[in-house]
């Protein structure tokens, strides 16, 4: 697809320049799991690859992963959890990595709640590695999981969590910043900047 601010995104089985090398896109294919009764048990769609420009030749790789498991309510698949891995590559040589896993929860065969959290990376392009950690919290919305609530921590140094104290750039420097950031919507599930029926935007 093309947008009119010349942005792209490419889910298609086309071949897609990503860095020095190439990607080949795909949409997500479904392997299922069957229970004794030869009924589907499970549904994974695992393998799906995206590519999209900014329209400034700075690139993203996404792989997506989807399961889904049957509600006994229904009878039904629901999606139970999502995984997404990104890629990023920047034309300044900075680089980074993102993965968000979300996990969702039915009763009565209706979403009742969905919770997000993931790790982040990134590389400034002269070797100074910044890690953090992201945490989600969403509002059911019409039947849809909308973030209304995402934490994000990172420090300095190519460490993990429990080390990220000792963690530093290249000249010695540290650094560690949380923002928290809060989104609202309307009674569609639109995202608006004020008088949000869920949620109030703001940072901090």
């Amino acid at each position: 697809s093309e947008n009119i601010d010349g942005s792209k995104s490419w889910m298609n089985g086309s071949t897609q320049k990503f860095g020095e090398g190439d990607v080949v896109t795909q949409a997500l294919p479904v392997t299922y799991t069957y229970d004794a009764s030869g009924n589907p048990a499970t549904a994974i769609q695992t393998g799906g690859v995206s590519v999209s420009d900014d329209g400034f030749g700075n690139r993203t790789k996404t792989t997506l992963q989807q399961t889904f498991t049957k509600d006994t309510a229904t009878n039904q698949m629901k999606m139970s959890q999502s995984k997404s891995i990104s890629n990023s590559i920047s034309l300044d040589g900075s680089s980074s990595e993102q993965t968000i896993t979300v996990d969702y929860t039915y009763e009565n065969g209706v979403l009742k709640s969905a919770i997000g959290s993931g790790t982040t990376k990134s590389n400034d392009g002269f070797g100074n590695i910044t890690r953090g950690k992201i945490d989600q919290e969403f509002a059911i919305v019409n039947g849809q999981a909308k973030v209304f609530k995402n934490v994000s921590e990172s420090w300095s140094g190519d460490v993990d969590e429990a080390d990220k104290t000792s963690g530093r750039f290249l000249d010695g420097t540290q650094t560690r910043q949380t923002m928290t950031l809060y989104y609202a919507y309307d009674a569609k599930g639109q995202m608006v900047s004020e008088g949000g029926v869920y949620g109030v935007m703001r940072n901090y």
